[in-house]
């Protein structure tokens, strides 16, 4: 695949679905803020970002763990310009992409130099095999902590 077809790929996508949140908080904010408490939180920690740094909030809202998904839904409950925002997070949205799909990119390149230096010594595919069991441990241990720490 091409290089800038995955970078458009991951802009549109990403800035479909910012679009998307936008919308969610400027027709269903009140709402959400009204009949979700833990929502109205994140609002709160997510409108003083908003409120002291717009552009810059839009800007690097993708890699705000924690925040991604309730900063572009507080930004269109706070009412912020549609077309303003539009521009700002096409910016983002390549800037994302970009950074992703190189680092993706580099990733697989240096696992794919890896695994030919690998597997002339290994007869078979069973280290291939062990690598997965290794990162579903590591997601099934991601997902049980996480449910853990939902319940206190």
């Amino acid at each position: 695949m091409s290089f800038w077809l995955l970078i458009a790929v991951a802009v549109f996508g990403s800035f479909i679905g910012d679009q998307f949140y936008y919308q969610v908080g400027r027709r269903y904010g009140q709402k959400l803020l009204q009949t979700k408490p833990k929502f109205a939180e994140k609002f709160e920690r997510a409108s003083q970002f908003i409120e002291r740094f717009p552009i810059l909030t839009i800007l690097l809202m993708r890699f705000a763990w924690g925040l991604r998904t309730v900063l572009p839904i507080t930004v269109g409950i706070k009412a912020y310009p549609l077309w303003k925002y539009i521009l700002i997070n096409l910016m983002a949205c390549f800037l994302w992409a970009l950074i992703v799909v190189s680092f993706g990119l580099q990733m697989s390149h240096w696992l794919h130099l890896f695994w030919t230096k690998m597997l002339p010594y290994h007869q078979g595919v069973d280290i291939i095999l062990w690598v997965i069991v290794c990162l579903l441990m590591i997601k099934v241990i991601y997902v049980i902590t996480m449910y853990l720490k939902s319940k206190k």
